[in-house]
């Protein structure tokens, strides 16, 4: 290949940098908006469900007797 130019020589900061454009300015505009949408959409949507947790904060002995489990078992020992 010796009648093909050569690229020419760029820095390693240079050549990672992406391309600066209008479009990726809307690209980043649009899907930060679309996120927030997105993210109020699920608020609202859920909110009756949320504005009804904590209701009852105390627990009954029904409750507690339900969560009842025995102890776990005592280690086995060790040889040290």
């Amino acid at each position: 290949m010796t009648g093909t130019p050569r690229p020419p020589d760029v820095a390693a900061t240079r050549a990672r940098q992406g391309a600066r454009s209008p479009h990726m300015i809307w690209v980043l505009i649009v899907s930060v908006v679309l996120g927030a949408v997105v993210v109020v959409a699920a608020w609202a949507w859920m909110s009756g469900g949320l504005s009804r947790a904590g209701k009852r904060s105390a627990a009954t002995p029904a409750d507690a007797a339900a969560f009842h489990t025995p102890a776990p078992p005592n280690p086995p020992p060790t040889g040290g």
